[in-house]
């Protein structure tokens, strides 16, 4: 029985407590790895510094060609400005790699 235990134990460690699959926003946003610039027109790039969990969020280095660049932490559903733009993370995704999901308007 002990063993029973262990064994199941291990297999929701490893498989998750029913965590359903990952959906992508379909809000227009931009998937960027953790340690990559994404291009966002206008000589902005935003660069994922670390993707984070409880609550979900991202660290983000908003730049823009020859200024300094603009760190935001940003849950998911939360907005910040740099440069005159709104950038907001739609979504944190988490795997071999792990991904913010951002939208710059």
């Amino acid at each position: 029985m002990k063993r029973l235990s262990v064994v199941l134990a291990l297999v929701v460690l490893v498989t998750g407590c029913g965590g359903k699959d990952f959906t992508a926003p379909t809000d227009g946003s931009t998937r960027i790895s953790q340690g990559t610039v994404g291009s966002f027109g206008d000589g902005v790039g935003i660069g994922v510094g670390g993707v984070l969990k409880d609550p979900d969020r991202a660290m983000l280095s908003v730049q823009k060609t020859g200024m300094d660049s603009v760190q935001l932490t940003l849950k998911v559903g939360e907005q910040g400005t740099a440069f005159g733009r709104t950038v907001s993370v739609s979504a944190v995704e988490f795997g071999d790699h792990d991904y913010a999901w951002v939208k710059v308007g």
